[in-house]
Parts: structure tokens; C-alpha cells; sequence
């Protein structure tokens, strides 16, 4: 998890901003709401992730995915 997040920081200043959200997603092929995403996991409402809401987010998508999976 910390290499993506590494990688999507392109300035290394330790947050993901919209900018870099957008690159990282289209290199990666991934397509969703961008700025839903961003609501919903920006907890401090700065308009950019920092690592510990990257790990929140990552970590209760891996909770859904398995609950789904057993559903």
C-alpha cells in the first residue's frame, strides 16, 4: 500500500492531492467518481489524502470486498 501511495505522491509532500488522484487512477485503468471518492475519504476536508486516510480507505475497502465475497 505504501508503494502506491508513494507513487501517486509526485511531489512527496506526504498527500495525495486531486491532481495526482487523477494520474495514478488513469495509469492504473481505474475509473470511478474521483471527487465522491475524495468526500468520502478526506476526513480533515483539505481536498487532499494523507496517508492515515489512504490506509482508513484502503483497509474498508479490503473489509467490504471480503464481506461481500462471504455474502
Amino acid at each position: 500500500m505504501f508503494d502506491f501511495f508513494k507513487s501517486a505522491d509526485k511531489n512527496h509532500d506526504g498527500m495525495i492531492s486531486r491532481k495526482e488522484l487523477i494520474e495514478i487512477c488513469t495509469k492504473n485503468g481505474m475509473e470511478f467518481d474521483i471527487q465522491q471518492f475524495l468526500e468520502i475519504i478526506d476526513v480533515n476536508k483539505d481536498h487532499e489524502v494523507n496517508y492515515s486516510e489512504f490506509l482508513m480507505a484502503a483497509f474498508d475497502f479490503k473489509k467490504n470486498m471480503n464481506f461481500n465475497n462471504i455474502k
